[in-house]
């Protein structure tokens, strides 16, 4: 939910960043499609299936390659999640399903921003990541290949890289406005 925090933020301070990186994270208000499964997870934590919610969960955020070859992870972020209330879980997905369209925020941001997906990510489709990428002055887009919606598991390197990358750009904009 990170992308989403940060492009709320971005509407409220609106210059006052050096840059805006959206992980798996994209502008558009949900489909309808994603708000009928919000809602049906919302029901299914509502009636103590919480344990189920969160099984069911993790297993479609990675790819099956990954699965396959790090089921202790998977297991682990599966146990975590088993303990997080249900009601603070309904809360995040009424806060997801609540949220604004920042396609505005993007169109009116002057600072660079970048779109890190995953090339198999059923949530955050690439083709999202590049339509919202149309939008701000100045984006760059990075598809990984091997990710599905947890690039920074399933690749953690590249993505410590694009980030760091995109860090120090940001970072020489801000030296090269004050020269």
């Amino acid at each position: 939910m990170g992308g989403y925090a940060a492009l709320e933020f971005a509407s409220c301070w609106t210059g006052r960043f050096a840059g805006l990186g959206l992980f798996h994270s994209h502008p558009f208000e949900d489909s309808e499609e994603r708000k009928t499964a919000r809602r049906r997870g919302i029901d299914t934590l509502q009636a103590g299936k919480r344990d189920l919610y969160v099984a069911q969960l993790f297993p479609n955020l990675f790819t099956t390659n990954f699965i396959e070859k790090n089921p202790t992870t998977l297991n682990e972020l599966i146990s975590n999640g088993k303990k997080q209330s249900p009601e603070g879980i309904a809360a995040a997905l009424q806060a997801m399903l609540n949220r604004r369209d920042h396609q505005h925020t993007l169109s009116e941001t002057k600072c660079p921003v970048l779109f890190l997906l995953g090339a198999h990510d059923t949530l955050v489709p690439p083709e999202q990541g590049l339509k919202a990428a149309l939008l701000p002055v100045v984006a760059d887009l990075q598809l990984l290949p091997g990710a599905a919606h947890m690039a920074m598991y399933e690749c953690a390197k590249e993505s410590a890289e694009i980030l760091n990358s995109f860090w120090d750009f940001c970072q020489s904009k801000i030296v090269n406005r004050k020269s």
